[in-house]
This record gives C-alpha cells, sequence and structure tokens, in this order.
C-alpha cells in the first residue's frame, strides 16, 4: 500500500529548474535525473518511515547517484515533499521551505 502524497509548489519548481540544469550540462543527464527522482519518490510513497530522520517530524530520502535529497514529513494523512535539495551545500537551509 502507498502513503497518498502532497507535493509543496516549491518541491516541483525545484525538481523542473534541476532537470533542465543537468539537461543543460549535458543531454541525457536531465532524463537520468527525473528518472532517479520517480524512484525515490515511488519509493518515499512504499515505505515513508524507512527513510532518515532529521527530526520528530521530517526525514530525508536520497536521490541515488545525484547528491540530492527529498526533504519530507509524515501526517496522519499521507506524506507532505517540501523540498528537493542539495545535500552538499547550506545545510538546513531547506528549512525554510516547511511551511510554504
Amino acid at each position: 500500500m502507498t502513503a497518498p502524497m502532497r507535493f509543496l509548489p516549491n518541491f516541483v519548481g525545484e525538481a523542473v529548474r534541476i532537470e533542465q540544469r543537468f539537461e543543460d550540462e549535458r543531454a541525457g543527464l536531465g532524463q537520468q535525473f527525473a528518472t532517479a527522482l520517480e524512484r525515490t519518490v515511488n519509493s518515499i510513497a512504499k515505505a515513508p518511515e524507512s527513510f532518515s530522520p532529521l527530526d520528530r517530524t521530517t526525514r530525508v530520502a536520497g536521490v541515488h547517484p545525484f547528491a540530492y535529497g527529498i526533504y519530507y514529513r509524515l501526517e496522519q494523512d499521507g506524506v507532505v515533499v517540501m523540498s528537493l535539495w542539495h545535500l552538499h551545500r547550506r545545510p538546513g537551509s531547506w528549512k525554510r521551505r516547511r511551511k510554504q
């Protein structure tokens, strides 16, 4: 059984922007990122509690092999996907996206 998922608008915009940046860098790389992102989202939906907790409410799932993480929180009615963030840049700055 998969958990219902809700994506905050910033997540969607970030995903499109990052995919395009990878595609501009090398043809096909954007599609590889999109595939890895979709695979990670599906994994979260299937087993949202299996990824690393950051605090009481927030978890992060890595988008392998890319250095990005999907930050999300578990709620009673499903999963809220808050942000897509580079794992090695400005740690903690994704937190401003929690309430958007």
